[in-house]
């Protein structure tokens, strides 16, 4: 991703979860997607993956996610 474009999600995201009092749900979210894909590298690619249809990257990170991520950071990742 380009960083202008990242830094865009980023800036949104941090404008929603401000605005929902979420702030430190939304970081405690996000270092676990960060340790989930440093330790499974290949995680990643798979969601990089254009071959990847949206509903199967969709189902894996529902899998990943489990009950350890909040749903509003959940969403924030299908988009990305």
């Amino acid at each position: 991703m380009e960083p202008i474009i990242a830094e865009k999600y980023a800036r949104a995201l941090f404008e929603e979860a401000v605005s929902l009092g979420a702030e430190k749900e939304v970081e405690a979210d996000l270092d676990y997607y960060m340790d989930v894909f440093a330790k499974n590298p290949e995680s990643f690619e798979f969601l990089r993956d254009p071959m990847v249809g949206r509903e199967e990257k969709k189902k894996f990170i529902d899998t990943v996610s489990g009950k350890n991520v909040k749903a509003f950071t959940k969403k924030f990742i299908y988009v990305v």
